[in-house]
């Protein structure tokens, strides 16, 4: 089978496809048929050697993605060929062989069944965001109804999940971002507020949307410099959600700018999280809730085919996309 080999840490171009073998699933694996792979930072990050879980070279790459069941184990039982599924995100490590390739094992905790309104496109788009969405700000930061959220680079895969929860929840959310010719396109993906962070001020925004109050909570994969904008533009008692590190400078917080405010900063890494079995069920169930109900549907940006899998990470990296960036196998 074919399958994205990373031999060497770097750009795009070492993505490379490799023929290699189609391994039978071990015990507790199912082996999945790949038709569509939902791309995220993480792999970017991973592909350039920045990723803060390190793995030996040579590696494969991917944490989720959707298809069918071609072949279980003799010991599994609640799956069978032919069923249609998709990957999450289920530990500190990748998916046994991971998803970039035409077939991957994977334990059965990290399958879950396909609903059949979602095409394996859309599944491929929803869960590690709208996992990572629900855990960060419902499970950690306690987010409910009637707060206000602040989402920066909020056209990545997570905005629109964010958006939707966040609306689904009773809450407000305020986009966050560095394009102007996104403005309109944020809106029209659910964000109740765009702030224009290249000709806008963040804080002054905030501040007038909240009607002086400042926001409870700030949604941020960002980091860097950046943060004490967000942390002023937080109100008494807000919380800081970081998840990402997209600017890798030194974050300028002072725990004066802390305690006077009350504010609390969370750490998220989805991949502990699910970890935990109950957490991983209940976030299953609220996500196929949402899905059912009609109140998550994922925005798909663009879709690339296996052999251009290169181009989609120079894509990525381009940050034009709003939402999630699909490539297909067929």
């Amino acid at each position: 089978m074919r399958a994205v080999m990373l031999r060497e840490f770097g750009g795009p171009e070492k993505l490379v496809i490799e023929e290699v073998e189609n391994l039978p699933p071990a015990p507790g694996q199912v082996r999945v048929k790949i038709k569509a792979i939902g791309l995220n930072r993480a792999e970017v990050a991973v592909r350039a050697g920045k990723y803060p879980l390190p793995k030996e070279l040579p590696i494969r790459l991917g944490f989720e993605g959707a298809g069918v069941v071609d072949d279980v184990a003799d010991d599994v039982k609640d799956f069978d060929i032919g069923d249609r599924v998709s990957i999450i995100p289920v530990g500190k490590q990748f998916a046994e062989q991971g998803t970039y390739a035409e077939y991957c094992n994977v334990p059965v905790q990290g399958l879950v069944r396909t609903p059949q309104c979602m095409t394996d496109d859309e599944s491929a788009a929803s869960w590690m965001a709208y996992l990572t969405c629900w855990v960060a700000l419902i499970k950690q930061a306690r987010a409910r109804a009637g707060d206000t959220v602040i989402i920066t680079a909020a056209s990545s895969s997570l905005g629109v999940p964010a958006f939707q929860l966040l609306k689904h929840e009773g809450m407000t959310s305020i986009a966050c971002t560095r394009a102007t010719a996104k403005v309109a396109q944020l809106r029209g993906g659910g964000a109740d507020h765009v702030i224009d962070t290249s000709t806008e001020n963040l804080v002054e925004r905030v501040k007038e949307i909240t009607s002086g109050a400042g926001a409870d909570i700030a949604f941020d994969p960002v980091g860097g410099p950046g943060i004490k904008n967000l942390i002023k533009a937080l109100g008494s008692g807000g919380k800081l959600i970081l998840y990402g590190m997209l600017d890798s400078r030194p974050m300028e917080i002072t725990p004066w700018s802390l305690m006077v405010k009350q504010l609390t900063i969370f750490s998220h890494m989805i991949f502990y999280h699910m970890e935990d079995l109950a957490v991983r069920r209940e976030g299953i169930e609220y996500v196929t809730r949402g899905i059912l109900s009609g109140a998550f549907r994922p925005i798909i940006a663009r879709r690339f085919e296996f052999e251009n899998i290169a181009e989609a990470h120079t894509y990525m990296q381009s940050n034009q996309q709003i939402g999630k960036i699909i490539v297909n196998i067929v």
